[in-house]
């Protein structure tokens, strides 16, 4: 993994700065946030503008959240915030990131829920608690939340969907680290997730790395020894090298 995501760090960097140039400010913050987390020691060498990153971002959070205001279930942009707090921590007080963006997050968790749209409420709630550690308690990952999260993984396996796979198991090591290892990718998953990641870097969209560098930041934050929510938004700490994770065998069928 190590070889291809060191070989498409430059790719990836000239892709999110002419992204930038171009004005798709929301595709360059997605895909720097996924960089910062694989490269953390190496953003400040790409040469990414950041001063133009954050006028802009902002002012689009801005602008979201200011024209929906009127609307009987507001929403407050979760997904952008997160990762500008992931890339600008520094200036995470800058963001309004206030008692009113955390009910309309609520709101919109309690929405996903009520319509069983799981994925969305994992996502959201992973958003709500990089932005609000102090509230984690608060977001209701129940019983229920998480035979969601084994149901879908499942699902998602049967299906051969592994970029799904991959993003669930990502959902569950934040979302529940104390049941983590319930959740454990196996060899088999491993294996097929890196075919993708292998597939992602070779058969990319021209100078296109979202795909890669989304599915290679899931991947280390799975193979991470811990991953944390800090006032830095998420931190991985690996293992020692020569300390690599013991893979589980993909569970056997019982006879009939």
């Amino acid at each position: 993994m190590t070889e291809y995501l060191n070989n498409s760090l430059r790719d990836a960097g000239d892709f999110i700065s002419a992204h930038r140039v171009a004005g798709s400010v929301a595709v360059s913050i997605r895909q720097a946030a996924d960089m910062k987390l694989l490269f953390p020691e190496k953003v400040a060498s790409m040469g990414l503008d950041k001063t133009f990153w954050w006028k802009d971002a902002t002012r689009s959070l801005k602008i979201t959240r200011q024209s929906n205001a009127h609307r009987a279930n507001p929403f407050f942009n979760a997904d952008l915030a997160m990762r500008l707090k992931i890339l600008f921590p520094e200036r995470t007080a800058e963001l309004d990131i206030d008692e009113d963006a955390w009910q309309k997050i609520n709101k919109s968790l309690a929405s996903l829920r009520k319509w069983k749209d799981w994925r969305n409420f994992f996502q959201e709630a992973v958003n709500a608690k990089v932005l609000f550690p102090g509230k984690a308690a608060e977001l209701n990952l129940d019983d229920q939340a998480w035979q969601e999260m084994t149901k879908g993984i499942e699902r998602c396996r049967q299906l051969n969907d592994y970029r799904s796979v991959a993003e669930y198991a990502k959902y569950a090591k934040i979302l529940f680290p104390e049941k983590g290892a319930e959740l454990e990718l196996n060899k088999e998953d491993w294996q097929k997730i890196n075919q993708l990641l292998v597939r992602y870097r070779e058969e990319k969209d021209g100078d296109d790395y979202r795909e890669f560098t989304f599915l290679a930041s899931m991947m280390k934050l799975l193979a991470a020894q811990k991953v944390e929510i800090t006032d830095q938004g998420i931190e991985c700490t690996m293992r020692p090298a020569g300390r690599a994770k013991k893979e589980k065998s993909p569970a056997k069928k019982a006879k009939r």
